[in-house]
Formats: C-alpha cells, sequence, structure tokens
C-alpha cells in the first residue's frame, strides 16, 4: 500500500519493473487500486473488488521494450481519495524529474462498431508515455452525432447517421512532440430480430379477405420494411396486408423482412364457398341428382375425400349408435366393460357389452327403446354429432338413394352390388370399406381383409333393442335391420331438407371481353328451393334474371376485376357468394379506322348537297381486327346518318353548314376516325368552284349568286373577290 500524500494534484501512477544488476523483476499481473480510507493490506482481490470504498484501476500487464513502465489514469475516479497520514507540517526532500518525452497513447477500443441511435461506450486514449498531453485533434469529422473532447482526447455521442467503416486518427502533443494512432468506426443499423404475423381470422372462404398485421422487433429498428410473399391460393394487398382467398386448400403466408433476413409463416385454411368447416376440417357437399339431398363428401371425421374404397385417409370415426363426440370413436380410444347410465357418459372411453343379447352401450331402462338417441342424432340434438343444418339420415333417407322399397324382417337383405346410380358411387363421395369396432371393442375388418364396413342411421330397428345400418362389401351392398348398438361404426351426414338456399356460381371468376357475349353464369343449388335472388351491381351490358339467377348479356365497358355478391334467399334464410367479372380488351384490338364515302370534293372539300344521299363505309386496321364493327355520330344536324338492316351506312344532306362524321371501334379500344362534310343549298358545282341560286321575284328566273369564276358572293360593289372572270364577247 503505496501512502500517496496529501500535498499535489495526482493524475497518474507509473510503476517500473524493478532492475537489480541483471536480474529484472517485472511489474506484471498487480492489480492497482484507490481507496478512500486506508484499508487492510491483506483483503483478498474479491474483498477490494466488493468494498465500494475502493476503486480498481487496472492490472499491470503491458510490456513496452523501450519503456518498461506500467502507467494508469487516476482523473476517472469519483472516490475522495485518501491521501495517507503524513501531516503537512512534517518537511520532507523532493527530487524533480524532468518530462523530456513525447506523448505515446494508445486506444481503450481500435475497432468500434456502435449503433445507430444508441450511446456509444466512450472511446479513451491511454497515454504510457511520462510526458503528459498539451493538445488533442482528431483528422477529420466524426460520424453525425459523436464529438472528440479536444481537452480529454475522448470520443462519445450518439450516432444519428448510419455509416461504413471508416478511420479516424487522433494525434497527441506536448513540447517535446506528438503522437498519433488510429480508430476504426462504423455506425450500423439496427436489426429486426423477430418478426410476427397477426390476422383477424385464419380461414377463409374463396373471395373473402382478412387484414393480416406485422410486428417488428425491436420497436426501434432501423428498417421496419418488409414484404409478403404468397402462394397461389391467396392474393395479397403489398401495402395493407389484405389477403382474399383465391383457392381452396391450405395457404402458407410469409413475412420477409427487409432489415434482418427474418421470416415468419402464417397458414390460412381457405374453403369452397360452400364447404362446410366443422371440427376443423373443410367438408364438400354433394348433391344426389336422384333424390335432390346433399351429403358430406365424406365420412364424419375424415381428413379427405375417398381416392379409393381401402383408402385410410377417408374412414374416419367409429361411432356407437346414438353417442355424442365425446372421444370414444376414436380407433384405438380406451375399451372399459361399465354400461354408462345416460345417454350422455361423461367420459371418452368405448364401452363394451359382449355377454347380453341387446348389447347396448347403457344400461338397461336407460333408453332401450331408442328413442331418445334418435333424437340426439338429429340437428341440434343432445348428442349431435354433424355439422349444424345436418343429421345422421334416416333409414327412409338413405334408401332412397338407392331405390329399394322392401326389405326382411331380420338379418341382411342383398341388394346386389350393380350401380344404382346412388350418389355414393361416385368419386367424389364413395363409402370407403372402413370396418368396424364390434360389441367388444375390437377392430374388425381394417388392417387385414379390409373387405366390410357399416353406416350408421338414426332409425331403430324392427325389435326395438337395436338399430338398422347400410351394409357394404366388396361385392355386396346391403340393410342390415337388427346391428347392436354397442358396435362403432361409421357415419355420413345428411342436410336437412328445411333450411336457407346453399348456392354456388358455374364459375367463381369471369374474364369477358368487349363487345362479345358471355356464357352465362349459373348456380347450383345445394338448399332449399330459391325464392328471391339478387345481385350488387354488374358491368355494364350484364344483366341478372331474378328469376333464374341466370347472369347473361354482351359487355359494353371494359374494367378491372371487380367483385359481385350474389344473393339467394327464402323464407328459411339468406345464402350468398361472390364472383369475379373483369370486362378486357378483345384479343386482336383496332388500331385505326379508315373511312370510305362518295361525297363530291371541290376545293379540297367533301361537299353534300341538301337531300342528296350518300355511302359511307368503315375499313379496319388490322384486317383480322377481332371486332371490327363502329359506332356513328354526328355533331350538327346539318345532316342525317342512317344504318339500314343489311348494315349499309347512308348520309343525308339535311341543311347548309359543316358537319362532322365521328366513327368509334366498338371492341373498347375507342378508336375514332373522323371526316368533315360541307352540306350545301341547291350547289351548282362548275369547274371547280359551287354556286348557290338565286330566284328573281320579278320574272321568276333562276340565276346563279355570283358572277361567273367568283370566289363568293359580292360583300359590296367593289368588292374584287367577287368580280370574277372578264370575258370577250362570245368568247
Amino acid at each position: 500500500m503505496i501512502d500517496l500524500g496529501s500535498e499535489y494534484t495526482i493524475s497518474n501512477i507509473k510503476i517500473q519493473d524493478l532492475t537489480e544488476g541483471d536480474v529484472v523483476t517485472p511489474a506484471k499481473g498487480l492489480v492497482v487500486f484507490l481507496s478512500s480510507e486506508s484499508i487492510d493490506g491483506n483483503q483478498t482481490l474479491q474483498q477490494l473488488k466488493d468494498n465500494p470504498k475502493v476503486d480498481i484501476v487496472g492490472i499491470t500487464a503491458l510490456q513496452f521494450a523501450a519503456n518498461q513502465g506500467h502507467e494508469f489514469l487516476l482523473s476517472e475516479t469519483e472516490l475522495d481519495l485518501w491521501r495517507g497520514d503524513i501531516l503537512k507540517t512534517i518537511k520532507v526532500s523532493v527530487r524533480c524529474l524532468q518530462d523530456d518525452t513525447k506523448p505515446l497513447i494508445v486506444p481503450t477500443k481500435v475497432e468500434n462498431n456502435i449503433i445507430i441511435n444508441k450511446p456509444m461506450e466512450p472511446i479513451k486514449f491511454v497515454n504510457y508515455a511520462s510526458g503528459g498531453v498539451n493538445k488533442w485533434s482528431i483528422s477529420h469529422q466524426l460520424p453525425s452525432g459523436l464529438v472528440f473532447d479536444n481537452h480529454k482526447g475522448v470520443i462519445s455521442g450518439t450516432p444519428t447517421k448510419i455509416l461504413s467503416r471508416n478511420k479516424y486518427v487522433v494525434t497527441a502533443s506536448n513540447s517535446h512532440g506528438s503522437t498519433q494512432t488510429g480508430v476504426y468506426i462504423a455506425v450500423s443499423p439496427i436489426l429486426v430480430d423477430d418478426i410476427k404475423i397477426s390476422s383477424t381470422s385464419d380461414t377463409l372462404v374463396i373471395g373473402e379477405s382478412a387484414q393480416l398485421h406485422v410486428t417488428i422487433s425491436p420497436s426501434d429498428a432501423s428498417n421496419k420494411k418488409f414484404s409478403w410473399e404468397v402462394d397461389d391460393k391467396v392474393s395479397i394487398n403489398q401495402s395493407t396486408g389484405e389477403v382474399t382467398a383465391l383457392k381452396a386448400g391450405l395457404s402458407t403466408i410469409r413475412a420477409i423482412a427487409h432489415n434482418g433476413i427474418v421470416v415468419d409463416e402464417f397458414e390460412v385454411l381457405i374453403t369452397d364457398p360452400h364447404a362446410v368447416i366443422f371440427n376443423k376440417k373443410s367438408y364438400k357437399m354433394i348433391l344426389s341428382e336422384k333424390t335432390g339431398r346433399v351429403w358430406l363428401d365424406r365420412n364424419l371425421g375424415a381428413s379427405e375425400a375417398c381416392k379409393t374404397l381401402t383408402d385410410l385417409n377417408c374412414y374416419g370415426d367409429y361411432y356407437q349408435w346414438g353417442r355424442g363426440k365425446d372421444g370414444h370413436q376414436a380407433i384405438f380410444s380406451r375399451r372399459v366393460g361399465t354400461l354408462a347410465n345416460s345417454i350422455t357418459p361423461n367420459n371418452a372411453n368405448f364401452i363394451t357389452n359382449p355377454g347380453s343379447e341387446t348389447t347396448d352401450w347403457v344400461a338397461h331402462s336407460v333408453d332401450d327403446s331408442g328413442d331418445s338417441r334418435t333424437l340426439a342424432w338429429s340437428d341440434t340434438g343432445v348428442n349431435d354429432i354433424c355439422p349444424k343444418g345436418y343429421s345422421v339420415p334416416t333409414f327412409e333417407e338413405l334408401d332412397h338413394e338407392y331405390q329399394r322399397s322392401t326389405y326382411t324382417k331380420l338379418g341382411f337383405e342383398k341388394l346386389g352390388f350393380e350401380k344404382y346410380n346412388s350418389v355414393f358411387d361416385t368419386s367424389n363421395g364413395s363409402l370407403p370399406l372402413a370396418g368396424f369396432r364390434d360389441n367388444r371393442g375390437i377392430i374388425r375388418h381394417i388392417k387385414t381383409n379390409r373387405d366390410k364396413s357399416f353406416y350408421w342411421t338414426r332409425s331403430v330397428g324392427d325389435d326395438n333393442t337395436k338399430s338398422i345400418a347400410l351394409a357394404l362389401s366388396n361385392t355386396d351392398v346391403q340393410f342390415s335391420l337388427d346391428i347392436v348398438r354397442t358396435r362403432g361404426l361409421q357415419v355420413r351426414c345428411i342436410k336437412d331438407v328445411s333450411g336457407p338456399p346453399i348456392i354456388t356460381p358455374s364459375v367463381n371468376k369471369l374474364h369477358a371481353y368487349f363487345g362479345v357475349n358471355i356464357t352465362p353464369i349459373t348456380f347450383v343449388n345445394f338448399g332449399a328451393p330459391v325464392t328471391r335472388w339478387s345481385i350488387d351491381g354488374l358491368p355494364a351490358g350484364l344483366k341478372m334474371n331474378y328469376t333464374t339467377g341466370i347472369i347473361s348479356g354482351t359487355p359494353i365497358k371494359l374494367q378491372p376485376e371487380t367483385l359481385y355478391t350474389v344473393t339467394a334467399s327464402n323464407d328459411f334464410g339468406v345464402s350468398s357468394t361472390v364472383i369475379r367479372i373483369a370486362v378486357m380488351s378483345v384479343p386482336v384490338p383496332v388500331t385505326s379506322i379508315q373511312l370510305t364515302h362518295n361525297t363530291k370534293r371541290l376545293n379540297d372539300k367533301n361537299v353534300l348537297q341538301i337531300g342528296e344521299v350518300v355511302q359511307i363505309s368503315a375499313g379496319f386496321t388490322p384486317n383480322n381486327a377481332t371486332i371490327q364493327k363502329v359506332s356513328w355520330s354526328l355533331n350538327s344536324k346539318n345532316a342525317t346518318i342512317h344504318t339500314s338492316k343489311e348494315g349499309i351506312t347512308t348520309l343525308k344532306g339535311i341543311s347548309e353548314g359543316a358537319v362532322v362524321l365521328s366513327a368509334t371501334s366498338l371492341d373498347g379500344s375507342n378508336v375514332v376516325s373522323r371526316l368533315t362534310i360541307h352540306v350545301v343549298d341547291k350547289a351548282v358545282v362548275f369547274n371547280g368552284r359551287t354556286y348557290n341560286t338565286v330566284t328573281s321575284p320579278t320574272t321568276g328566273r333562276v340565276w346563279l349568286d355570283r358572277n361567273l369564276g367568283a370566289d363568293r358572293v359580292c360583300g359590296s360593289a367593289i368588292d374584287p373577290v367577287c368580280f370574277g372572270g372578264l370575258y370577250q364577247f362570245g368568247r
């Protein structure tokens, strides 16, 4: 411990290596600290660090070939330093040392990568020479927001502008010379380290839109710009983030940050306008041409419609008769032998009952007749397992799809395997051979011998203790009137008869051509009959039949793709769908029009007499233009124009004056050709001049209105323009 004394200002401490002859003891690894009071020299380094009255200055580590010393600046400490116990009254000897060396400065940090708008860690310069620094300077201007302290030699501040790496040379001087050192400073942006997408909805029907939002972290990132990346199932407004559904399927939307290479993904389920979304699955509707009834396209719980009759993905769930969706329907649900004491058991177990004649999953007398569960499996029933507006079919509803009317009382009645033109014969609605779970909960005909399946109806069998199911095999279609209710069978839901319409258009998007009749847009109704049709506008030239809902016509005005909402309603409710219509120019547009006519030419003018009729026609460039038709118009009433049924166009003079005839292409390209015609009153055309006639009120004789050869009628008796030619007699 060194007593610094109290008489002088101390700015630095220098520790030299100990040299004794040829032996040098390096001053290396010594901890230098300052204290505000006398301290115990036996304290550990950790105790010194933890002592609030102690300030660690540094550790002697640097070695210099020219100067084996270690110097520490004391100007940064905030402690009121203890100056020892020697009183000022004690006299001691002093020997002074001349400062005869120039500064030797080293920066605290050479490479400095600092962040915009964040206070930087100051760059200090330590002088390792005995000579002090009288003057500090820096080579050129620092980045915006940074300053150089010319008194202390410190670079500090908060950068306000991004800048690439640059070198800055700092010079320290005293009376013995100067020294320079360089530091490098780069100002980097605040990079995006996270981006998150959120939305008002993660399920959209084709034609619907939703707003996407992006949250960028950190909030003070220098560049918060990002771009959207989508697949062909949706479109997105890059400015607003509004996403519009275009095609059914699962769409992945990405937000990509421009600053930081950070990406987030968001999935949106796009469904058909009339898909049925139920328990996070999208079902389509299929319409039976035979019965007019609507069914779901797959078994309840299946992830997709069948590709083959043994496609595992289309098997679906296995329900015990009349039971709700409580978890028991999963193919590998746990089996228990305790019968339920109500039709709504509070567990997910498959209830077995192998020893009973009735083999029901509920206890005796709970619902022996099955009436409660028949009602429970109807739409809105307590055990309703189908989407809203759908139910487990009755025996009659399923029967009508096979056109059968008589059945045996017991057991199976063999229907054969021929085609019945049933809705289930189609590839998009097939009933798979999905096996079943027997009354002991054992899986049958699923993993092997996949050749049989059963489908529940909600109807009770003939002996009231069993229920009716449709039985399928790879050779037969049968009805079983007495299936035990403990079995786990498939379910295919049917839409209820009463309810609103459910419409779907023949096309969702129509790109029509200007002037060309469209293929009519029609609508298939999967619901109850429509009594009223409406639409919120149509392109000019198109119209809706409000009895049938059919849209037809010929577009007469170009327009970008526009959304229109079609609404069908009845006394039970409303169904809406969206169609997109754009009216485009024809494939080969008209670029110019050439007008042909048989009017007289006089003084480079087209002349038509009052009452005279001439024929007008139009030619087109290119000659293979798709629509070669024009509309005719006149800018005055000096003439009239008429087009016959045969397509011949004529022009008739009516009164004196000029008239401009315009021909405009009808293909939407709006190409126009114009022709100016002068209508004259009973004109006499002679030698390149047009003369009008006047009738003498005295004699009734008809005279020309000017001298022969004159350009115009006289304005005065001395008007030279009306003099005309001067003829010798008889010549």
